[in-house]
């Protein structure tokens, strides 16, 4: 019986009706998936970068924030940028940076915010930030959209390898494929993390997803 809550959910569909490659692709859908919904000025799917600078007693947080009108009118705003360390305070705060959007337009601003003492992401500590933006018209929130990051200096020498914050690291990595034992491609949740944990019980310190 076809209720009316049902007529409102979105229906997602998976062909499996697609030949076979040289190896099992596996059919259906075997992850999560999710409807997103936008006010027509937002920020696109994937459409921050975020990159630091690491001095002394200080870390540069560049920040690049696109936003897309698409509406049928002019729009303007302003876009805030705020850090939240893993406690949930904010840490620093940057200036509203005003825009002004034609009809489908779209346009990448920047912004550099300065964190004091930042704590630094490395192996034993993978310390995490987030970037917390806000587009706003008015007192009204459009989009809001967190990106996680962390505050570290990454360095390759051909003859000395690669350092992380100042310290030789030497890479032990491995190449997993999207699928595991007993599951195939269908992986719960719980065993992507166990087998990170696995591979780091191992000594591992990289991880290359191969496929999919």
């Amino acid at each position: 019986v076809q209720t009316d809550l049902a007529k409102e959910l979105p229906l997602v569909r998976a062909d499996a009706g697609h030949y076979e490659g040289w190896f099992y692709e596996g059919a259906g859908i075997y992850r999560h998936t999710w409807l997103m919904k936008y006010d027509p000025v937002h920020i696109p799917d994937y459409g921050i970068f975020v990159y630091t600078k690491v001095e002394q007693n200080s870390a540069t947080i560049h920040i690049e924030t696109k936003i897309i009108n698409q509406s049928e009118g002019k729009a303007d705003g302003e876009l805030s940028s705020l850090i939240i360390d893993e406690k949930g305070q904010t840490v620093v705060q940057a200036e509203a940076q005003p825009f002004e959007l034609s009809p489908g337009e779209a346009k990448t601003m920047k912004q550099k915010i300065v964190v004091t003492n930042p704590q630094l992401w490395s192996l034993e500590t993978p310390y995490l930030y987030r970037l917390v933006s806000l587009v706003k018209s008015g007192n009204t929130i459009l989009d809001r959209t967190e990106t996680t990051f962390g505050v570290r200096t990454i360095f390759f020498d051909k003859d000395k390898g690669f350092f992380l914050n100042g310290k030789h690291v030497k890479i032990k990595g491995v190449c997993c494929h999207q699928d595991h034992a007993g599951v195939g491609s269908a992986l719960p949740d719980r065993l992507q993390y166990y087998r990170i944990e696995k591979l780091k019980e191992m000594g591992c310190n990289a991880y290359r997803t191969s496929h999919n």
